[in-house]
């Protein structure tokens, strides 16, 4: 396709990722109120139904002029180095950095991936070509496109606790008050080619990166009770970045490949909004557990609550507050000092993760200028 008609198809695309930013969490706050919470994951099995069906009427045929051969070792090395170095990042909080389980599994993560680097420059056949990350586009592009997404998804999982947690809100409440942030991407996206026209993919994409940081910034500032101006705030600003940063970010994986790797762009673009992804939720989740539970710890042991109910507030703060209003024989005076305690640590908890986060989008920003 013609680089500007590509642009604006990307344009849409990215609009409608956004989209699906308002309308999971809304949806899911239906069903929890109607169902049990398998049916949030059991609606999707519908839905890939009748997705794949109507794919193969009105999805158009591409195939490839030479069939590439597939590379099993390539995925398998990607699989299991990525799944080892999260699970060692999500248990690094509760276990210790320097446990040797977890300092085993990180450095083994970390080693499988390298791995895989070294087969793919070795490979005949290459599930991801690495040269393709001597072009400074190409992975300026990645690194924008992992980032934003590292931000977001560990700023929606935080943030959907706080909602519920603490601001109180039902689940469809909270879904209904995170859907701003999908709005403004979906207004935000479509016109962010016009942008690149105007000030150039470099501009635009380090823009929205600094947009990204100032509003995740913003919501490092959440208050322990009527935070939802704070969050509403910076949701706002983080989905103006990430409405820059998303096509343009796109559009410059896919054109910086060979019209024959297209399909090398599209996937690699799939992979990095996953891992960064993941990477946030894993990140963003272990710093908050790591500032959350050696504090509870201490306050909780200093006000003389029983060792087994501070264990149980350590877990979580949707374990802390449940068990406070439910523990038998707990006087109401120390349920209130177990919920208060393990709110306002949860909410220090998400200032320093994510002004951590903010100032990875900062770096981010300043790798792309």
């Amino acid at each position: 396709h013609e680089p500007r008609e590509r642009a604006k198809a990307i344009g849409v695309w990215s609009a409608c990722a956004g989209a699906s930013g308002a309308v999971g969490p809304v949806l899911g706050g239906l069903l929890l109120r109607w169902f049990s919470w398998h049916s949030v994951f059991f609606i999707n099995v519908p839905l890939i139904a009748v997705l794949l069906v109507a794919g193969r009427f009105l999805l158009p045929k591409s195939r490839a002029e030479k069939a590439e051969r597939l590379d099993p070792v390539g995925a398998l090395l990607s699989i299991v180095g990525l799944i080892v170095l999260l699970w060692g990042i999500i248990e690094s909080p509760t276990s210790g950095l320097y446990d040797p389980a977890v300092l085993t599994t990180i450095i083994g993560g970390a080693a499988i991936l390298v791995a895989f680097v070294v087969w793919e420059l070795h490979t005949d056949h290459p599930m991801l070509d690495i040269r393709f990350f001597r072009n400074r586009r190409f992975s300026a592009a990645n690194i924008a496109v992992t980032l934003v997404f590292f931000a977001m998804f560990g700023q929606m999982f935080v943030m959907n606790q706080y909602t519920q947690i603490v601001l109180g809100y039902s689940p469809l409440e909270a879904g209904l008050r995170m859907a701003p942030m999908s709005v403004v991407m979906i207004a935000v996206a479509p016109n962010a080619p016009r942008l690149v026209e105007h000030f150039g993919t470099k501009l635009v994409v380090g823009f929205g990166l600094l947009l990204a940081a100032v509003g995740v910034f913003i919501v490092s500032f959440v208050p322990t009770s009527n935070g939802y101006p704070v969050l509403l705030g910076g949701i706002v600003v983080l989905a103006v970045g990430m409405g820059c940063v998303m096509a343009p970010a796109t559009e410059s994986i896919m054109g910086s490949v060979p019209r024959d790797k297209a399909g090398v762009g599209s996937a690699m673009n799939d992979t990095t909004r996953q891992m960064g992804g993941a990477l946030g939720v894993a990140v963003i989740g272990s710093i908050l557990a790591a500032v959350y539970r050696p504090a509870v710890d201490s306050q909780l042991a200093a006000a003389g609550v029983p060792q087994s109910l501070i264990a149980t507030a350590q877990e979580s703060v949707s374990g802390a507050v449940l068990r406070a209003a439910n523990a038998p024989g707990l006087s109401p005076e120390m349920a209130t000092q177990i919920r208060e305690v393990a709110i306002v640590e949860y909410v220090d908890g998400i200032h320093v993760a994510m002004k951590i986060a903010a100032l990875v989008l900062l770096i981010a920003a300043a790798v792309v200028f």
